[in-house]
């Protein structure tokens, strides 16, 4: 019985360990790839991204205020 929790301690120690030198490392290999330039997104790809339609169309309405073709009055209702 004391071989077999000693057999355990021992996997769970080489498993953390092997673990964490995986993740340090990161296999996957994401940290491979270069990074994107700032630019290469347009505003609607970034609010794509992050918020899918509404975002979209939150970007668009925006532009549109902020290019003075749409007013928004504080009584909508």
């Amino acid at each position: 019985m004391q071989n077999l929790l000693a057999y355990f301690w021992a996997f769970s120690i080489l498993a953390i360990f092997i673990g964490r030198w995986l993740m340090l490392n990161r296999v996957e290999g994401s940290n491979r790839f270069p990074m994107p330039s700032p630019t290469q997104l347009n505003t609607y790809e970034i609010a794509a991204l992050r918020e899918e339609r509404k975002g979209i169309i939150h970007t668009a309405l925006f532009n549109l205020w902020n290019t003075k073709l749409i007013e928004v009055n504080q009584h909508f209702w």
